[in-house]
């Protein structure tokens, strides 16, 4: 069998020894710039995660689906809102844009268009000249018109 046994000074002189000068200087520690650095890093990522968050607990509440199966009756309602509904119905003549966006389909910007062209055209005498409306086609009315009267 060999022997693994070298020499002090064998040992000395290859090139497992290499003296510390020679040696990459290693930092224990990182400096302050590198600690602030990743301190703004990681109150970036936390205010990042936040506001994800409250958007999607947002929009979980604002993209909320709308009930149109109830009916009205003037004995639950304030005497304003029983000319808002007739048998049930929404009365496109006299709501206003709280009771129109009750309407499956009809978001605000529609009511508004709706309470705009009432404004300017007069009352609608048939339920089929709301599609006279900006935003409301042949596809939205057979969608909401057994939800809507005159």
């Amino acid at each position: 069998m060999q022997d693994d046994k070298i020499s002090f000074d064998t040992f000395l002189k290859s090139e497992h020894c290499v003296p510390d000068s020679a040696r990459p200087k290693e930092k224990l520690f990182k400096d302050s710039k590198q600690r602030s650095f990743d301190f703004s890093f990681l109150i970036l990522a936390v205010i990042a995660v936040l506001s994800i968050a409250a958007c999607v607990l947002y929009y979980q509440k604002a993209l909320v689906p709308v009930d149109n199966s109830y009916t009205v009756s003037a004995d639950n309602v304030s005497s304003s809102a029983v000319s808002q509904y007739k048998n049930g119905k929404v009365n496109i003549n006299t709501a206003d844009i709280e009771t129109l966006c009750t309407l499956k389909y009809i978001g605000e910007s529609k009511a508004l268009e709706i309470i705009a062209h009432r404004i300017t055209n007069g009352e609608f005498k048939d339920i089929s000249e709301i599609k006279n409306v900006k935003g409301i086609g042949d596809a939205t009315f057979e969608k909401i018109k057994g939800y809507i009267c005159v």
